[in-house]
C-alpha cells in the first residue's frame, strides 16, 4: 500500500512540474496553433458585430475551444491590435499594439470638424506607438517592442494594462459564443 501511495505522490509531483508553463513551452504551443490555423484544421470565426472590447474580432476554434483571437480597432487617428494565443481556454500569450496621436506635441486640437483641417492635422501628426507582449508564465514575463527590438519590462503600468486586457479577452470570448 505504501508503494502505491509513493508512486501516486511521485506521479502528481512529476505531472505538476511538467504542467508549469515556460516561455519556451508557450512558443512551442503557439507554433502548433499557427500550424492548425494555416492548415485550416481549426475553424475560423468572425464576430459579426463590433466587439465592445476589441473592435473587429476574428478567432480560431478547435473542438469548440478558442485557441487564437485577433482583434483590430481603429478610428481616424487611433489604432489598436490585440492578438491572443490560448491553451485550455486560458490566455498564454497576449500581444497588444496601439498607435495614439501625440496631441501634446502637435499642440493643436481641431476646433471644428472641417475635413480640410483634419487632413492638415493628419499630414503632420506624430504618433506614440506602444507594443507590449505578455507570456503568462509564473511570474508573468513582459516585453516591450521598440525599434525592432524586444526588451524585458516590469512596470506597474504594464501589469495594469495586462489586467485590463485579460478582462477584454473574457468579454471577447463571451461575444464569440453569440
Amino acid at each position: 500500500m505504501k508503494i502505491i501511495l509513493i508512486i501516486i505522490i511521485l506521479l502528481f509531483h512529476i505531472n505538476g512540474i511538467s504542467q508549469k508553463l515556460t516561455e519556451e513551452k508557450i512558443l512551442s504551443h503557439i507554433s502548433k496553433i499557427d500550424s492548425l490555423r494555416f492548415s485550416k484544421t481549426s475553424k475560423h470565426k468572425e464576430y459579426r458585430n463590433m466587439s465592445s472590447c476589441g473592435g473587429d474580432v476574428s478567432a480560431d476554434i478547435l473542438n469548440d475551444t478558442v485557441i487564437h483571437i485577433y482583434s483590430v480597432s481603429g478610428a481616424e487617428l487611433y489604432t489598436s491590435i490585440l492578438r491572443v494565443y490560448l491553451q485550455d481556454n486560458k490566455p498564454i500569450r497576449v500581444y497588444f499594439y496601439e498607435s495614439i496621436p501625440e496631441w501634446d506635441k502637435f499642440n493643436k486640437n481641431p476646433k471644428n470638424d472641417s475635413i480640410n483641417e483634419m487632413r492638415n492635422i493628419i499630414d503632420v501628426m506624430t504618433y506614440k506607438e506602444n507594443a507590449v507582449e505578455y507570456y503568462l508564465t509564473e511570474p508573468v514575463k513582459m516585453y516591450k517592442h521598440l525599434n525592432q527590438k524586444k526588451e524585458p519590462i516590469s512596470s506597474t503600468m504594464d501589469k495594469e494594462l495586462l489586467d485590463e486586457l485579460l478582462i477584454c479577452i473574457d468579454v471577447i470570448k463571451n461575444e464569440l459564443k453569440e
